[in-house]
């Protein structure tokens, strides 16, 4: 991540470059033998009147990329991000997806503009793999699940309920419930 690697950025003389680096990475992927490739779709801030042309170019290089991943066996997908950034909630995510190549990271953590219910609802059927943490819903914290809001049990379900198959990934912070873990 970052804005080297920032897949929305409008401006053409950052096209070839951000093409050239996914490449470089989906190569090596395929050469580890991965199966899925984890991008963000922006970074922030970024002027918010700029949201049209990003998704356009989004849309552009998750499927060019999706094509170029799928030839070397591999699959996509965009993270849900937080706050302003691209691909902020279900609709952005299945903007820049087709289910085909481009498929969805839940990054649980990360939602404050939907719920955890109409996001599952909405793009269920394009999650594939997953990064839980709990969070308080007011911004990405990363805490061990059971230590914020989340309804745990509730989550599981629906994504049950929407065939979801894939892995449930841990991506933790270095605190828990806002207190910083220390050695004994």
């Amino acid at each position: 991540f970052g804005r080297p690697f920032d897949l929305t950025d409008p401006d053409p003389d950052h096209f070839a470059d951000i093409e050239y680096r996914y490449k470089t990475l989906i190569d090596a992927g395929a050469r580890w033998g991965a199966k899925v490739i984890t991008t963000h779709a922006s970074t922030e801030p970024f002027p918010q009147d700029q949201r049209e042309a990003r998704m356009e170019r989004g849309k552009y290089l998750y499927k060019m990329l999706g094509d170029y991943a799928a030839e070397r066996g591999m699959k996509i997908t965009v993270e849900v991000l937080p706050r302003t950034c691209m691909g902020n909630c279900s609709a952005e995510c299945m903007d820049f997806t087709d289910g085909e190549v481009s498929f969805i990271n839940f990054d649980v953590n990360h939602l404050l503009k939907e719920s955890h219910a109409d996001f599952i609802r909405n793009a269920g059927s394009r999650i594939i793999t997953t990064h839980l943490s709990d969070y308080d819903f007011v911004d990405e914290r990363h805490w061990v699940p059971g230590d914020g809001k989340i309804n745990w049990r509730e989550f599981y379900t629906m994504m049950e309920e929407v065939g979801y198959e894939g892995p449930y990934l841990f991506e933790l912070g270095e605190s828990i419930s806002g207190k910083k873990m220390t050695p004994a």
